[in-house]
């Protein structure tokens, strides 16, 4: 299976932009059976003959990576035109949201304080996990766009952790599943969401995902 991944933008030391990619989503998705072909936020965008788009975390929104934001906009439209699964983490779940008017909001002032680095619970499909926490912005459950459903969310703050579309194939999902998690059960719980987006060619059945409405 070919996955087209895309990556953060940074600037080197001597001030010139760059591409970057975390080694853990390599190994994550190569782990999983998807062959990874990483794509350049300098160049026009491309999907070959993906199986599959990535949309990776790293950074926030609000014009911090134009480039970006412009390939990560051409290739999103692109797999839903076509109907190649999306699986968007983190920054990229946001961004989905936003792309299909959402909202987004600052999470500095949540009633029970989430620590960066820190794992808390978050509750998907009637059951209780704890995700990984490497996020400022999110989704307030109020705020997702229209065409998106509830996966998991912080009950305590009303904040979205995971959202899908059965008809668009899309899997957003606010925790790094390629990172470190504290509790082995949650990561493996993870791990097999993801598996079974990439096997069933994103065809989510609704009926197994009505928590949360």
């Amino acid at each position: 299976m070919l996955g087209i991944i895309t990556q953060r933008q940074t600037v080197n030391s001597y001030g010139a932009s760059c591409d970057s990619l975390e080694k853990d989503y390599i190994n994550f998705y190569n782990n999983l059976g998807v062959k990874l072909i990483p794509v350049s936020n300098f160049q026009k965008a491309d999907l070959f003959n993906a199986d599959i788009l990535i949309l990776t975390g790293g950074g926030n929104i609000y014009k911090e990576q134009q480039e970006r934001d412009l390939v990560e906009a051409e290739l999103f439209n692109a797999a839903v035109k076509n109907k190649i699964p999306i699986i968007a983490v983190c920054r990229g779940m946001q961004y989905v949201n936003l792309l299909l008017g959402g909202k987004l909001s600052s999470l500095n002032n949540l009633k029970i304080k989430r620590v960066i680095g820190v794992d808390h619970e978050v509750y998907i499909n009637n059951k209780v996990i704890c995700v990984n926490n490497y996020h400022n912005d999110g989704i307030l459950k109020n705020d997702l766009a229209l065409g998106l459903n509830v996966l998991a969310i912080d009950k305590e703050n009303d904040v979205i952790e995971a959202f899908y579309s059965g008809k668009m194939k899309i899997l957003g999902i606010q925790w790094h599943p390629e990172r470190k998690f504290n509790d082995e059960a949650s990561r493996i719980f993870s791990e097999q969401l993801i598996k079974n987006f990439i096997n069933t060619n994103g065809e989510i059945n609704e009926s197994d995902y009505t928590c949360c409405r």
